[in-house]
């Protein structure tokens, strides 16, 4: 595999934490057509949110930072707040729906999401930047 430019390394975070958004997504509804009445509903909407996540987390690693220095340090603290704000509007989705949906299994839901998630996005972007140490005598870049 060759080095891969920060821009590069974000992006392949982004597309891979989007896929398993999805994947995610989709396996709660899958399981909440097997459920009945408040699971299946709680199990829906946890996925919802899950998949609100991932395209939040999608959407905030895609952008080229690069472009904009001084906002860079700034991406990670902007991508935890938009993650609060989402876990939020879900609580408050969730007890807006009372009984109707049953609040352990939509916790299940987005608490397995989140967590997948977290791991994806921080394996994704720590197995795409490699040290190297560049010295006076190396004539030629990082090797792979």
């Amino acid at each position: 595999m060759s080095h891969l430019s920060a821009t590069q390394n974000f992006r392949r975070a982004a597309r891979r934490c989007l896929a398993v958004g999805l994947i995610l997504a989709a396996l709660s509804l899958g399981i909440s057509f097997a459920l009945e009445g408040a699971k299946a509903a709680g199990m829906a909407w946890g996925g919802g949110a899950g998949l609100l996540l991932s395209l939040v987390t999608g959407a905030i690693l895609y952008i080229p930072w690069d472009r904009y220095p001084q906002l860079a340090g700034s991406g990670v603290m902007i991508d935890f707040a938009l993650k609060v704000l989402v876990m939020i509007g879900s609580l408050i989705v969730l007890k807006n729906l009372g009984d109707a949906a049953n609040p352990r299994y939509f916790v299940l839901s987005l608490g397995v999401t989140l967590v997948i998630l977290t791991l994806t996005e921080v394996v994704s972007l720590a197995t795409g930047n490699k040290v190297y140490v560049e010295t006076k005598d190396s004539k030629e870049g990082p090797k792979s």
